[in-house]
C-alpha cells in the first residue's frame, strides 16, 4: 500500500512535536497475539502462549498549552523493555502508582524519550522508537496547568469570547512582572472551574504555584471574573 505524503499535515505535526505534554491520561490494556506478523486480539479460545499484554496511552493535552493532537503510545509489556524500563518505572517510582487502572483520568506531565529501538514506517523510512516517561502527576486540570506555568509554559487560550462573560473581562498583560501577568491568564478558567464556589476557588488559588503569590479570592481581577 502506497503511503501518501502530506506536507500539511507534516507542518502541524513538526510545529506540535515536543519534549514535554501536559495532559490527561486515558490508559488501557488489552490481551494480543501477533499471527504472521500481524497483531489481533487474543481471545480465550486460542493459545496461551501466545498470549500478550499491551498497555496503550492517549493523552490529550489541556488547552493551555495550545496543542490540538492527541499523543498515543503503546507498548507490550515483558519483564524488559520499554514498558518494564521507562514506562512503569516512571509511573511507580516518579508517580508513585501502583495499580496501572489508577493513572487513568489522572492529569500529568510526560517527556517523550526514545526506547533505543529503530523501526521502518509506512513511508519506508528508518525512525528511533519512542515513548512516554511520566514525571508527574496531577488530580486535576486547574494543578496541571499550574505546573505548566510554573515550568515557564505560557498559556496559548483565547480567553476573551464574545458568548462568554467570564472570557469577556480584560485579562491583557499590564505589569512588568512577567510571572505575575503569565499567572494571571490561568485565572479565567481557574473561575469558572470553581463554578461561582468562592471557597472553592480559593483554595485553588491557595495551593497553586505561582499564582498564590499573587493573586487570591479578594484580589480586583479575581473578584471581576466572579462577578461577570
Amino acid at each position: 500500500m502506497t503511503q501518501i505524503l502530506d506536507p500539511m499535515s507534516s507542518a502541524v505535526q513538526e510545529a506540535e512535536r515536543p519534549n514535554f505534554i501536559y495532559g490527561q491520561i486515558e490508559a488501557s490494556a488489552a490481551f494480543i497475539q501477533f499471527l504472521n506478523k500481524k497483531k489481533i486480539v487474543w481471545t480465550e479460545h486460542d493459545d496461551p502462549k501466545e498470549r500478550r499484554t499491551e498497555v496503550t496511552f492517549v493523552v490529550n493535552p489541556i488547552e493551555e498549552t495550545g496543542m490540538t493532537s492527541l499523543f498515543t503510545r503503546s507498548a507490550i509489556c515483558s519483564n524488559r523493555g520499554e514498558w518494564a524500563d521507562i514506562v512503569w518505572p516512571s509511573l511507580r517510582d516518579d508517580c508513585g502508582i501502583k495499580e496501572l487502572r489508577t493513572a487513568n483520568g489522572k492529569f500529568a506531565k510526560i517527556e517523550v524519550v526514545k526506547t533505543g529501538r529503530k523501526y521502518t514506517n509506512r513511508s519506508g523510512e528508518e525512525v528511533e522508537n519512542t515513548t512516554f516517561k511520566f514525571l508527574s502527576l496531577y488530580d486535576n486540570q486547574a494543578a496541571c496547568a499550574a505546573a505548566y506555568v510554573a515550568d515557564g509554559g505560557k498559556p496559548r487560550t483565547n480567553t476573551a469570547q464574545a458568548d462568554d462573560p467570564v472570557g469577556a473581562i480584560d485579562m491583557t498583560r499590564n505589569a512588568d512582572n512577567a510571572e505575575r501577568e503569565i499567572s494571571k491568564q490561568f485565572l479565567p478558567s481557574l473561575v469558572k472551574g470553581a463554578g461561582g464556589n468562592r471557597e472553592q476557588l480559593a483554595i485553588m488559588l491557595s495551593s497553586m504555584a505561582p499564582l498564590n503569590k499573587y493573586f487570591t479570592v479578594d484580589s480586583p481581577e479575581v473578584i471581576a471574573l466572579m462577578a461577570a
